[in-house]
């Protein structure tokens, strides 16, 4: 029995994703702590659940078919704490951290998140042709990405942090947002705000922005005209696309979702992961083994076995770690181990094991 003198304690749990084979439900109240890193699966709230969520260096990758990195169902409540670096991931359609109507969401602390949504979703919000509930943000490094589309993707548009598109008359619909506090940063795709509706066609409740809050360039809806965005004092981005790319060692050429044009800037980082390349490799990152070059008949002849390549259009260039270059000419982004890709020597890609995550930004 609770009592003024011996209060019942509140319940607490850490979790390490790292540690864990499916997604993590949370559906007690009380205070989790989660870290680590898991390129398959996330974490989802049950509804009416009422919790506070510390990410502490997490790194949710979600980005298969329809994958969430952070689900948060009807009618919660639910208080998010930064520490550290974190980076969630959805895949299509769903927003890094998707809430859902009549939900309140409240981010806080010292630390960063960078949030990718999946393809036609929010980063921060929504998930395509969904609703989602209240969004306050207190604290915070934060950067919030739309998911990007190809060009010829019939998706309608996605705002960084709310909204969503729209599909055959199911609208996208965001409760209010409210930005007292933090530095923070969102990106549209194919629509017109950064923080507000995804589209012309979607609703969105009030928006609150302090000033100092949001970085120059941001497009905010403005809740009162509900009419055309208000943008800060523009500046060049450094990048139109920020992109997690999950790539593995035995499937050819996989597509990044990524339309470069000749002349722009290519950044690609190694996140985490390793792979292997033969039954008797060790696991070994993108870099590969510098002790193994690769022979005629594989993806880069002359390269390291194991090693990262990348390709656009016809153009293919080693990227190991990193690869900071300009695209020589248009066409998809797409990735490769460096292996016996025509199988000459042996079973090719087909014994091959692991998942990599790689950054890319244009």
């Amino acid at each position: 029995m609770e009592t003024k003198n011996n209060p019942e304690p509140i319940y607490y749990e850490r979790i390490d994703m790292g540690k864990e084979s499916n997604f993590v439900r949370i559906s007690k109240e009380g205070v989790y702590v989660v870290t680590g890193t898991n390129l398959q699966h996330g974490i989802t709230v049950s509804a009416k659940t009422n919790a506070t969520i510390v990410l502490r260096d997490a790194n949710l990758c979600d980005p298969g078919n329809m994958g969430v990195a952070f689900h948060i169902a009807e009618d919660c409540y639910i208080t998010v704490v930064l520490e550290g670096k974190n980076i969630l991931q959805s895949g299509r359609e769903m927003a890094a951290i998707q809430t859902r109507q009549n939900s309140v969401l409240t981010i806080k602390g010292d630390g960063a998140l960078i949030a990718y949504g999946g393809e036609g979703a929010a980063g921060i919000g929504c998930g395509y042709a969904t609703e989602c509930g209240d969004i306050i943000i207190e604290g915070g490094t934060i950067e919030a990405y739309a998911g990007y589309q190809h060009e010829t993707s019939w998706r309608a548009g996605s705002a960084g942090i709310g909204g969503a598109g729209q599909y055959a008359g199911r609208k996208s619909k965001c409760g209010n947002i409210t930005i007292t506090g933090g530095k923070v940063t969102a990106k549209h795709d194919k629509g017109i705000w950064d923080i507000g509706p995804g589209d012309d066609a979607g609703t969105c409740g009030t928006v609150q922005v302090n000033e100092g809050t949001i970085t120059p360039g941001v497009r905010v809806y403005d809740s009162a005209s509900a009419s055309e965005p208000v943008p800060a004092p523009e500046v060049t981005p450094s990048s139109n696309i920020r992109k997690i790319v999950q790539i593995r060692p035995n499937i050819p050429w996989q597509n990044s979702g990524i339309r470069v044009k000749k002349g722009q800037r290519v950044h690609i980082d190694y996140m985490v992961g390793r792979w292997t390349f033969s039954r008797e490799s060790r696991p070994c990152t993108t870099e590969g083994d510098p002790r193994m070059i690769a022979k005629p008949g594989y993806t880069y002849p002359g390269g390291y076995e194991g090693e990262l390549i990348g390709r656009i259009g016809n153009s293919m260039f080693r990227v190991g770690t990193q690869w900071n270059g300009v695209a020589a000419c248009d066409g998809d982004l797409e990735f490769c181990i460096n292996d016996d890709l025509e199988g000459r020597y042996g079973a090719g890609l087909s014994d091959n094991l692991g998942v990599v995550a790689m950054e890319v930004r244009v």
